[in-house]
């Protein structure tokens, strides 16, 4: 003979209610969290850019402060010019003129030659600015140049650190790397491969070189001075045993 047995409701209806509450409570914390970090991500490329449009902002005010200054140079030679033409004229049309006109003469090419020199001066910072203001706009702008004697070439830092373990394998691989003016290999090609057959294993080891050249770090390349930053094409070698 069979006995049912009633299974009280109440205990049941109150477990369900809680599993309910529990489950959208713990997906709204882990949204929250999510939005939160999105937030603090967003703020901090913000003032990032707050920064570097400030920096450009004051660059530009520098650059318009020297275009004045070298407007009122040009303007101090052109009247130094004007009057020692003037002078020039006197002294000839005067062969008596005596020693005063000489010295006023004299003090007159002294002006101008300084106005020259500050004119040049001037011309030297405003196209150091332009360029400061052009790298602050565009931080991976340049032109591509060709490895020469008027070059001081990129200088590798961690290429011991980055060269790979190979397997069955030795040798030299050439990766020629583009290495803007950051310092980063932005492209890399095969130039030189481990002599013999193109084995598995040598297929390997030319992968791996590929993919350590992508991952190496450069002083770029400059001109002789050090002035000026440059992107170019650079072969690196890696030892492999």
């Amino acid at each position: 003979m069979f006995t049912f047995r009633l299974i009280p409701l109440r205990p049941l209806m109150l477990l369900a209610f809680a599993c309910f509450v529990a489950t959208p409570a713990a997906a709204q914390k882990k949204n929250t969290a999510a939005a939160s970090n999105t937030s603090n991500q967003a703020k901090a490329l913000t003032q990032e850019r707050d920064a570097l449009k400030q920096e450009l902002d004051e660059l530009r005010q520098e650059y318009a402060e020297l275009s004045r200054q070298l407007d009122e140079a040009n303007a101090q030679r052109e009247q130094a010019v004007a009057a020692r033409d003037q002078l020039e004229t006197t002294l000839r049309e005067n062969q008596s003129g005596g020693q005063s006109l000489l010295k006023e003469l004299q003090q007159t090419k002294n002006d101008l030659r300084n106005s020259n020199n500050r004119v040049e001066s001037l011309e030297k910072e405003i196209a150091s600015l332009r360029t400061k203001v052009d790298d602050a706009a565009n931080p991976r702008g340049g032109a591509l140049v060709q490895l020469g004697p008027d070059i001081l070439p990129a200088k590798c830092l961690n290429l011991r650190r980055m060269t790979p373990s190979v397997k069955r394998v030795s040798g030299v691989v050439v990766v020629n790397c583009l290495i803007n003016e950051l310092g980063e290999p932005v492209d890399v090609r095969l130039i030189q491969g481990l002599p013999g057959d193109e084995t598995e294993w040598v297929l390997k080891a030319h992968e791996a070189c590929l993919e350590a050249a992508k991952r190496l770090a450069f002083e770029p390349a400059t001109t002789l001075d050090g002035s000026v930053r440059l992107k170019i094409w650079q072969g690196v070698g890696f030892l492999l045993n």
